[in-house]
């Protein structure tokens, strides 16, 4: 008799996968920039309609990449390439 419980199996969606466009490797070792607040994340300008594929959280250190204005593309310390809004970004002094 097995006495192991084991957890219900959960597939994730294909919504759950990072897009390889969006991993930077190696990840930076330098930031220029924080989160001001939790930041939604998007995967491309097209996805902007969509729910955020994430969200960053406050304090967490990124380096700009880009920003047009209104958003930004960003890399995080583990290589995720990601738009935010740039209003939610402050400069690291």
């Amino acid at each position: 008799m097995d006495r192991i419980k084991r957890p219900a199996v959960t597939i994730l969606s294909d919504r759950s996968l990072i897009p390889p466009a969006n991993l930077i490797a190696p990840p930076p070792n330098r930031f220029s920039h924080a989160t001001t607040r939790a930041q939604p994340y998007f995967w491309s300008e097209e996805a902007l309609d969509e729910p955020p594929a994430g969200t960053f959280e406050a304090d967490l250190r990124v380096l700009l990449l880009r920003d047009d204005g209104r958003y930004a593309r960003v890399v995080d310390e583990h290589g995720l390439y990601v738009l935010v809004e740039l209003a939610g970004l402050s400069p690291i002094s």
